[in-house]
């Protein structure tokens, strides 16, 4: 629905604020959706679906700007967002019509969120990084390269809005 509404954004820092909730919504869908998978797909087919899986995504990366071309070849950059949001639209639908892994059903005895809770997180959090450095310096790499992505998308997004308008 955010990709939607690209075309009409006035401003390129209103393409940016939809970059970030894009990302975000993805920093949550993609860890949560790999849980799903392997709740999913038996074990002894895991490494056969990765693998497609992998094939899949590697092909994506291909055929989708390819498909992009097209669209902007045949039609307007608008008409091949507005196709890009109608089909992340239908996934999302065919997402919800999945079923439901979890045969169990976890008892809702969990603490409610609270200051404490999030101040005693932290707590852990920090002993856990001047404990385990080198972990520590490997998430904050991988956190720097996903900001520097993020921040190529953006770019490419200015540049993709200046040749649109």
């Amino acid at each position: 629905l955010c990709i939607a509404l690209i075309p009409v954004l006035p401003s390129l820092v209103y393409v940016y604020v939809i970059v970030f909730i894009i990302n975000i919504g993805s920093a949550m869908f993609e860890p949560t959706s790999m849980v799903y998978m392997t709740k999913l797909i038996p074990e002894k087919d895991r490494q056969r679906f990765n693998a497609l899986r992998s094939f899949i995504n590697s092909c994506g990366t291909l055929i989708g700007p390819a498909i992009a071309d097209i669209l902007f070849w045949m039609g307007t950059p608008d008409t091949a967002i507005y196709i890009n949001s109608v089909a992340l639209i239908l996934s999302a639908f065919i997402i919800f019509l999945l079923p439901n892994v979890d045969s169990q059903t976890v008892p809702s005895e969990t603490e409610k969120l609270s200051r404490k809770m999030i101040k005693d997180d932290f707590k852990v959090v920090y002993k856990f990084s001047h404990t385990h450095t080198f972990i520590l310096k490997i998430y904050l790499l991988f956190v720097g390269m996903t900001i520097f992505m993020t921040a190529l998308d953006s770019l490419e997004a200015a540049f993709a809005k200046e040749v649109i308008l």
